[in-house]
């Protein structure tokens, strides 16, 4: 490795640390102060809400796994906005003192300069494959539990679920009650098998009921759409009924565990899922983003730092200011495919890597603005 690239890759690594443990710092004590009082209360019902013993617990350990088991999944989203940061971090501290001139003036190319950071990114694109893969799935169990802990005073219920049964039914719930079993703002879709919706069940509340060896939910005011293959509602829909009764294959303990295709199923389980589910387009969409997500880190680099880099920008706030945009930008996008792909009212792949792709084509045209 070449002088320059040592000290390239050592204000980089140095930027990279000091830029991490600061954002997990900040949504520590934010977070902390935010939920001080539903650590006390997690720890007083939760073994009416877990359904097991957590009497050898206290507050200590709870804060303890609660923040080890949230900082990998944190770290997974911020990662590319932190390595994009870093990178600015490291171009500016060259730029400020002047030691670009020289290097450029010598004859070696700002890609040249580049090669070590983007080497990082690359490799920790990997790390965050291999925490998807094998650190997460090993926190499930704990992941599950502490999602138990909720926020301004609600902590009895579990926001934002997304299950899936046997019998084809997607089920998305805005709160759910461990333990009650009950739901407010439900919305149950039947896909077909080319993920387009062809039944939207919406309930604004419901439980779900075990009765006789089997469950079912029990939903209140709901609403019925069916549609054709080209996503129009059938004449004489919707329609409305007081309480409807419909059949699941869920137990209580599915709603709370690790039922569904989210960041604690590595990547075989995701597969065999959409193997058995072949029509939920939330699976492949899955499937898709553990790919793309990782791939972000490089798009990141590709978009922000040559912005940096063509404004000669000397100043550690333009940098922030542009870190932010672009990530903020970029996971807007990105965020609205995924729930086109998640509703099937976009192909799922197409969801999941025209975020990627736009952004990648857009940063490959900026890189090639600048003067080498």
């Amino acid at each position: 490795m070449k002088i320059l690239d040592r000290y390239v890759l050592r204000l980089f690594l140095s930027s990279y640390a000091i830029c991490l443990f600061t954002l997990l710092g900040i949504y520590i004590i934010i977070d902390f102060f935010e939920k001080a009082d539903e650590f006390q209360d997690y720890l007083e019902v939760a073994q009416q809400v877990m359904g097991s013993s957590k009497s050898s617990q206290n507050l200590f350990t709870i804060y303890m796994n609660y923040y080890l088991c949230h900082l990998p999944m944190i770290f997974i989203h911020i990662a590319p906005a932190v390595t994009l940061m870093a990178a600015v971090f490291t171009f500016t501290r060259l730029m400020k003192a002047n030691e670009l001139i020289p290097i450029k003036s010598s004859g070696i190319s700002i890609y040249r300069v580049m090669k070590p950071i983007f080497l990082c990114g690359f490799l920790l694109s990997f790390l965050l494959i291999a925490i998807q893969e094998y650190v997460l799935p090993a926190l499930s169990t704990n992941i599950n539990e502490v999602q138990a802990i909720g926020e301004h005073g609600k902590w009895k219920y579990l926001p934002s679920l997304q299950r899936f049964d046997h019998r084809g039914n997607v089920i998305f719930i805005q709160q759910y009650f461990p333990y009650t079993q009950e739901m407010i703002d439900i919305e149950i879709s039947r896909f077909l098998s080319d993920y387009r919706e062809k039944e939207v069940i919406a309930a604004a509340k419901g439980s779900l009921v075990f009765e006789n060896l089997q469950s079912f939910f029990l939903l209140k005011e709901v609403y019925f759409f069916k549609y054709d293959r080209e996503a129009r509602l059938i004449k004489g829909y919707p329609k409305y009924e007081e309480t409807f009764r419909l059949e699941t294959s869920l137990q209580s303990y599915q709603m709370v565990g690790s039922q569904s295709h989210d960041s604690v199923e590595t990547f075989s389980a995701l597969l065999e899922q959409h193997h058995r589910n072949p029509g939920i387009p939330s699976i492949l969409v899955s499937i898709h983003s553990r790919i793309t997500l990782p791939l972000a880190n490089l798009i990141f680099l590709t978009l922000g730092l040559p912005l940096v880099i063509l404004r000669e920008t000397k100043t550690f706030f333009l940098g922030i200011a542009v870190c932010i945009i672009v990530s903020a930008f970029y996971f807007v996008v990105n965020l609205i495919f995924i729930h086109l792909g998640n509703k099937g009212l976009l192909h799922p792949v197409a969801a999941a890597w025209f975020p990627v792709l736009f952004f990648g084509a857009l940063g490959f045209v900026i890189m090639n603005m600048m003067e080498t």
